[in-house]
């Protein structure tokens, strides 16, 4: 992965536990979910990952992975004949849609609030945003 593409993929695990995971308990989607799903990503879109649009990017991704939730499909990046949705009941799901949808109609303050939520971060590795600044 390249670097936009981590920053994505940390940045989709920061949503989901903050919004998402908190919902379904562990029985709906899952970070590994997550995972596969930007290795699609990844794959099918490997030039289109500009670090000056990432923001645009990321909802982009979102998107897509809504657009999975909602039909209750996503392959397996390594057996393509397996579903990863298979075995998650459809209300699970449709909390992870509800959640995502809500992300993308109004992305700042979601996305604003998972950052608050980031722990055990050197300053080094990611400073520290000043909230009251933004």
């Amino acid at each position: 992965m390249s670097h936009a593409q981590t920053k994505c993929l940390l940045f989709l695990l920061t949503i989901h536990k903050t919004f998402i995971a908190p919902k379904t308990k562990q029985f709906g989607l899952l970070s590994e979910h997550i995972r596969t799903h930007m290795y699609w990503e990844c794959e099918t879109n490997y030039k289109d990952w500009p670090e000056h649009r990432l923001g645009k990017k990321i909802l982009q991704v979102i998107e897509n992975l809504r657009k999975k939730l909602m039909i209750g499909v996503l392959p397996d990046f390594f057996i393509k004949e397996k579903n990863v949705f298979q075995n998650i009941p459809k209300k699970f799901l449709l909390v992870a849609q509800k959640a995502l949808l809500d992300v993308l109609e109004n992305p700042v303050p979601y996305f604003i609030c998972s950052l608050r939520n980031l722990r055990y971060t050197t300053h080094k590795f990611y400073p520290p945003l000043n909230f009251n600044e933004l």
